[in-house]
Order: structure tokens, then sequence, then C-alpha cells
């Protein structure tokens, strides 16, 4: 046992030791901590008050909030998902009001997104204080694919060159599927014009947005400025043919590093403390021999 006690204290001044992988401090965090109805819920990291209702036209709908949250291979998650499902005419949601507005530098977004049914339009929007959906990461009204769009996007133009002229990324939404969607703004100190990146499950590994592929590349137009106020939530009821989408939304990071939207789980710590408990049991074993 004399010689146990050592080895405890060697396991336990590693873990003290062990540098935790770490990130820089996030912008804004929401992982949907608290299940049940999600309008009147405090918000989490970088937001102010409570979530709010978000319609458009005469939408209607529930936001609420599950206890199985969304996950996604390589990204840490934890928490809950929101559950949108939208009624009535138009448009339902929630809304969320930043700490401080985000205008200037460089953004990234990054959210998980998992549809169960609908071929309206959804996605995760940027609000400005003139428009709830300044610039959508999400999906068009009778599309197949993930896209930008909302108010911003009027009159966008193609910006670099591995990119085809259009705001669509070419790859398909699937049903009952998580995807993970990053966004990179590089804000033009004009107030217009701002470049916007898409990428779809890009690589949680990645270092650079260098080492990944945007499949949208491109300018916003010049009638909206992005001086970004807060975040909405939103999913479109059946209009014609296009029916209601019913959507999840978790894990929605705003930061101004890659390293701040795309966190790994870490396994530092757990790992040691594994390994402690083993070097321990093999010294027991070898004492009795």
């Amino acid at each position: 046992m004399k010689k146990i006690i050592p080895a405890l204290a060697v396991c336990a001044l590693t873990l003290a030791a062990y540098p935790a992988t770490g990130h820089a401090t996030l912008l804004a965090y929401e992982s949907f901590n608290t299940t049940g109805n999600l309008i009147g819920q405090a918000t989490s990291t970088g937001f102010t008050s409570s979530w709010t209702q978000y319609v458009s036209g005469s939408g209607t709908g529930t936001a609420t909030v599950y206890a199985d949250g969304l996950t996604y291979s390589g990204l840490l998650s934890q928490g809950g998902r929101a559950y949108v499902v939208p009624t009535g005419t138009g448009a339902t949601g929630a809304r969320a009001s930043l700490t401080s507005s985000i205008n200037s530098g460089t953004l990234y977004v990054s959210c998980l997104l998992n549809v169960d049914e609908g071929l309206r339009y959804f996605g995760l929007a940027l609000s400005t204080s003139n428009a709830a959906e300044a610039l959508v990461i999400g999906h068009n009204s009778g599309g197949a694919n993930w896209t930008l769009s909302g108010g911003a996007m009027t009159g966008w133009t193609k910006a670099g060159t591995t990119t085809t002229n259009t705001n669509d990324s070419g790859v398909a939404y699937q049903y009952d599927t998580t995807t993970l969607l990053l966004l990179r703004i590089d804000f033009n100190a004009s107030g217009a014009s701002e470049r916007v990146r898409l990428y779809v499950d890009p690589s949680t590994t990645a270092s650079s947005t260098d080492d990944l592929t945007a499949l949208v590349d491109c300018y916003t137009g010049t009638s909206v400025n992005l001086d970004i106020t807060g975040i909405t939530l939103a999913a479109g009821y059946t209009s014609g043919v296009n029916t209601s989408s019913l959507v999840s939304f978790d894990e929605i990071r705003l930061g101004t590093d890659l390293g701040d939207v795309l966190v790994v789980p870490e396994v530092g710590s757990c790992s040691l403390a594994v390994a402690g408990l083993g070097f321990v049991a093999f010294l027991r074993r070898r004492n009795r021999r």
C-alpha cells in the first residue's frame, strides 16, 4: 500500500499539471441547456436577456428545447436542441440579441441543423436592427441545397476564383441528418459588400479556412449594412407545394477565430485519469505476487 500512495500522488500531479486543450473566447454561444418552451428562456454566453418569439407575416408556431441535443463527429456538443415547428401563414421561430453588435474584422459562425421534413425555407439568420433575416444560413423554399439568402444577399456578386456564380452550395440537405454549417464574414470597412463564405460539413480539425473549400463565396449587396445585432431561428409554414419545415438547431457559436466555432472535445483529463487508475491497478497486482 505504501508504494501505491506515491503512485496516486504522481497521477494527481499529472492531472493538475496537464494543460487542457483550449480556444479563444467566444463572442456568443448557445447550447440550449433548459428544456421546455424556448420563448422566455434566458440566453447563454454573449447574448442579452431572453429568447423572444419571431414571426413573419401571420406566422405562429412553437420553439421547444428538447434534451437530446444534436451531435456531430469531432465537434464538442452539450445541452439540448431547439426544435421549431411553424403554423399559420409565413414563418416563425425565436430571436436572441447579442451583447454587442458585430460589424468589423472577421466573424465565424457555426451551427448544427437537422430537418425532419418540409420544403419551405429555414435557417439560422443573422439579424440587424432593421432586418431579422439579414443573412440566412440554411435553405431556400423549393430548392434542394444549402444556401445563403436573406436581405443582404439582394444584389450579391461573385467573389474568389474557385466558385460558380451562385449563392447555392450545390450540396443537398437530407432529412433526419445533422449537418454542420460554417459561415465566414469578412466585413468591409465601407459598411456594405461584405465577403461571405459558406462551408458545409467542414473538417473540425482544420486550422484555417485555407484548408477548407468554400461552397459559396460572394459579396453581399449594397442595400443592407451587416451590423449584426442578434440571431434568429426561422422556419417557414406551408406555401403552395412547399410544405412546412420542421427543424432542430443546436451548438450555435460566433467567434473571431476558426477555433472558436469548431471546438473539438477535450480528451486530456479523462484519458490521463483512466491511464492513472490503470497504472495503480498494475502496481497492486504486482505487489500481490
